[in-house]
């Protein structure tokens, strides 16, 4: 039994008996045409099988087949539904244990032999409607094990044998709330291991036995609070192997039997403190296979038996395959005609760094503005014909710089910028004009909003804001127009949205009376349109009644109105902050009303209560989950997930029937995954994984379409993905940062030449850490 979909009947359950005629489709639950809501797990259950599927407007139950249509049927228990990833579930002899969820009682411990009456709640381990949330089951003699939490503790250790008597804490890892979070349960013989917290020795390997006593610490790899954080535990035998961080050796192969002696380091496979990180853990007769990185050959295919002698490398596959050294440009922002970015040189230290996409064009801060890594860098805002840098490295708290962008002027000191409190300095930092505004906390005056009028001005107090930094430092800087908007809260009142015009700021409208305010969130603007006096703004708020919704606003009380209730039972934030995009009339927005998970919606502009969701592209309570909403040609591009393929490209009309994937990049659910959507020379660009022609998946390289047909530049010429990012239009170029097999990580352009000189081609634009290249001899050792 397994769950397929034809491409007429959507996901659904079908059964084979290894033969063409023998594998049918069992039953077609759902609605024509439609995705299905059957999912794994199916266990099977003497002469039948239980699994989860969903019917038509359905939250998702148990059913029960013997193979056969006419024997399909839905378990009918009152108020039961198995939620799709939170379903956990393993055969104990004739019954099935699994995780329900009813109104009453919250996700929790279900049994059934397969009949109505035998399918029942277990135990209410957190009595009421809270969930125990009980997952990772795995069955262990004649018991299951799994995770759990209760009134009064947190995810901890359990047991059952499906009876009530038989439900219970196998041990309190860590008293109280907070519990040590077990994960993942892996039988290995007689044991099982997982990876729990505890407060004296962090995250680490334990192992049980079902009981309380035999439950204890395998391996301390890290001794003291700190953690080894252990991952890919794979069974050998009574043993478990494992990769986890040591103080020594880095991220290494371990191997344990649950005792502290027979728990050991296998082999340091990259000497030193650097890490082999050994992944993809699969053992087949007495080896364990994975892929490491031994320093010398990159990412390889490795065996071992368990021991250090017994540890080798079985193939060097890809020669060469160290990488070349890169100056890693981060940071790449658009100013209007130049970028800047910031790099590492040959002294390995990091540089602020400017280009207009030609090589001479490309060039560092002549002094200042030095890095011991690109972390120092908190953000970059260009003004003028040059940048401002928040940079922070021997001191806690930040200075604000700037560089006129010219390669003889050195960059300058402007300000300190003292403690932000919390808050990220890419919101806290934005740029009206000319004009720099930026949240700042002194001893004098408190948290308030500055600005410097021009570049070389002297930074002044636009506004003071709160006494006390902790709650009243502005941030969701975001300029619109000639107006700075902004969230901050002035101790009278919680975090409401404010405007500036420069000279001032105040408060737009206190939309959550009392101290918890609004928090508005993801605010988003254009420029002001034919007829209107001010632009509007769109953000997320909380007026204390409806939960996060989608408001607009002109700067004015009167005009400060929430587009729509969409999610009114506040079962979950209903907007998603940052992703939402103004196209002409119509504002697009990600957001979630409780039923259809997190589709694409609109509201037509400055219309109060016209939010609608456009389509429902992942059918049922799953989520699409739109992102980086990106207006091309008039129409609206963005990543969207959709059952069965994955996240692809999405092209919308502002209609259901205009909304549609653009193309399906990736054959089955792996999804290309489009990120970095651009404009560029009456093109959208974008960065995108590939597989055609029935060829393995690429990693990702540079996409173009003109809204029909597709363009790839295959920056590293079929040896790997480039993993372009950046993507950012300076004058006449897109730049690009990615990868190249002979210079490693680098800064590129693409430029278009016209048609009758090839068109739009991709550039080197400088070889910022140029080195000689290495060839590796296969099978020479050299």
């Amino acid at each position: 039994l397994f769950t397929a979909d034809d491409g007429i009947h959507g996901a659904e359950l079908w059964r084979s008996d290894g033969t063409t005629a023998g594998t049918e489709m069992v039953k077609d639950i759902h609605l024509p045409n439609q995705a299905s809501g059957t999912s794994f797990p199916v266990a099977a259950v003497g002469p039948f099988a239980l699994f989860r599927a969903t019917e038509a407007n359905s939250l998702g139950e148990l059913w029960r087949t013997n193979g056969q249509d006419g024997e399909t049927f839905r378990l009918a228990v009152d108020s039961l539904f198995l939620d799709g990833y939170l379903c956990s579930m393993v055969v104990l002899g004739e019954i099935l244990v699994f995780g329900g969820r009813t109104t009453g009682s919250g996700l929790e411990l279900w049994r059934s032999d397969g009949t109505k009456d035998g399918t029942y709640l277990i135990q209410d381990i957190f009595p009421g409607p809270a969930d125990s949330e009980p997952g990772e089951m795995v069955a262990f003699g004649n018991i299951a094990l799994f995770r759990a939490k209760d009134e009064l503790h947190g995810l901890e250790l359990w047991r059952t044998d499906g009876t009530a008597e038989g439900t219970y804490l196998v041990k309190d890892i860590v008293p109280g709330g907070s519990g040590s979070d077990p994960y993942p349960l892996r039988v290995a013989g007689n044991r099982v291991y997982f990876t729990a917290e505890h407060p004296e020795h962090g995250q680490e390997l334990w192992v049980t036995d079902g009981t309380e006593p035999g439950t204890r610490l395998a391996m301390d790899v890290i001794p003291g609070p700190a953690s080894s954080d252990p991952y890919e535990l794979t069974p050998f035998g009574n043993q478990v192997f494992f990769s986890a961080k040591t103080v020594e050796f880095g991220e290494e192969l371990l191997l344990s039997d649950g005792t502290p002696e027979g728990s050991r380091l296998v082999r340091d496979i990259n000497p030193g403190v650097a890490s082999s990180e050994p992944y993809h853990l699969a053992v087949l007769g007495d080896r364990v296979y994975f892929d490491a990185n031994d320093g010398k050959h990159g990412a390889e295919l490795w065996e071992s038996d368990g021991t250090s002698a017994g540890t080798r490398l079985l193939a060097d596959i890809c020669v060469p395959a160290f990488p070349r050294p890169s100056a890693n440009p981060e940071l790449l922002t658009a100013g209007k005609e130049l970028a800047f970015f910031v790099a590492q040189a040959t002294d390995g230290g990091w540089s602020l760094w400017r280009s207009d996409g030609t090589e001479s064009g490309t060039f560092a801060v002549s002094e200042g503005l030095r890095g011991r890594s690109s972390t120092a860098f908190l953000a970059l805002r260009p003004a003028g014909d040059g940048v401002y840098v928040v940079f922070a490295e021997d001191t806690l708290e930040p200075v604000l710089w700037y560089w006129d962008g010219a390669e003889s002027s050195a960059a300058r000191s402007v300000v300190s910028l003292g403690a932000l409190f919390g808050a990220a300095w890419e919101e806290s930092i934005a740029v009206v004009g000319d004009a720099l505004y930026f949240a700042r906390y002194t001893e004098a005056e408190g948290a308030g909003l500055w600005g410097i009028a021009a570049p070389g001005a002297v930074p002044k107090l636009v506004q003071g804001i709160s006494s006390g930094p902790e709650r009243g430092m502005p941030s969701q800087l975001l300029g619109v127009g000639d107006r700075l908007f902004l969230a901050a809260s002035d101790g009278a009142h919680g975090e409401e949205l404010w405007v500036s015009e420069g000279d001032a700021a105040r408060m737009v409208a206190d939309l959550h009376e009392g101290a918890d305010g609004s928090k508005p969130r993801g605010l988003t603007g254009a420029d002001k349109r034919e007829g209107e006096d001010r632009a509007l703004v769109y953000f997320t708020a909380d007026d204390g009644v409806h939960g996060p919704e989608l408001w607009s606003t002109d700067g004015t009380a009167e005009n400060t109105k929430m587009v729509g209730d969409v999610n009114p039972t506040q079962s979950c934030d209903a907007v998603r902050p940052r992703e939402s995009i103004i196209i002409e009339d119509t504002v697009f927005f990600s957001a979630d009303d409780g039923e259809h998970g997190c589709e694409l919606w609109k509201a037509s502009i400055g219309v109060e209560g016209s939010a609608a969701m456009v389509k429902d592209i992942f059918y049922g309570r799953a989520s699409s989950g739109p992102e980086c909403l990106t207006e091309f040609q008039g129409k609206l591009y963005f990543r969207a997930e959709e059952r069965d393929k994955g996240t692809e490209l999405f092209v919308s009309d502002g209609t259901a029937d205009g909304t549609y994937m653009l193309e399906d990049f990736v054959l089955g659910s792996g999804g290309a995954h489009p990120s970095h959507l651009t404009r560029f020379a009456g093109r959208l660009f974008f960065a995108a994984s590939n597989q055609a022609g029935g060829q393995p998946l690429s990693e990702d390289d540079i996409w173009t379409t003109d809204g029909i047909g597709f363009q790839n530049y295959d920056l590293c010429g079929g040896e790997g993905g480039s993993f372009p990012e950046g993507f950012v239009v300076a004058g006449s170029n897109l730049l690009v940062i990615g990868t190249h097999p002979d210079t490693g990580r680098e800064l590129w352009r693409l430029v278009d030449y016209g048609p009758t000189q090839g068109g739009i081609r991709l550039e080197l634009v400088k070889d910022i850490l140029p080195h000689a290249r290495v060839v590796i001899a296969a099978g020479r050792g050299e």
